[in-house]
């Protein structure tokens, strides 16, 4: 069966674009390859999986963010300016969300 015959994301748009904001990642084909898994919502390869359905938990990891409003990954990033990382890593600017990926 399909990822839409699930009640959880019956009524979501093919096409919808969610913010993503993490310094990890959750592989697409770690996902795949275990079939107690599945993939509801996918992104492009950049931004990878979205929602993924745990068969054995009963219960989805929804891993992008669906709760923001269109301007919180801007005060995380503006925050994240001032704060800097504990690693020191540099603050990059969120990709595809700014006009012209221009934070000004």
């Amino acid at each position: 069966f399909s990822p839409k015959d699930r009640m959880l994301v019956r009524a979501t748009p093919d096409h919808a674009a969610f913010p993503v904001s993490r310094h990890t990642t959750w592989k697409r084909d770690d996902i795949i390859s275990n079939p107690k898994l599945e993939i509801l919502l996918d992104g492009p390869e950049e931004a990878g999986p979205g929602l993924v359905w745990d068969e054995d938990l009963g219960h989805a990891h929804m891993i992008n963010h669906f709760e923001y409003d269109v301007d919180t990954l801007d005060g995380e990033y503006r925050r994240d300016l001032v704060k800097g990382t504990p690693t020191g890593e540099p603050i990059h600017i969120p990709n595809q969300y700014y006009p012209g990926d221009d934070p000004k």
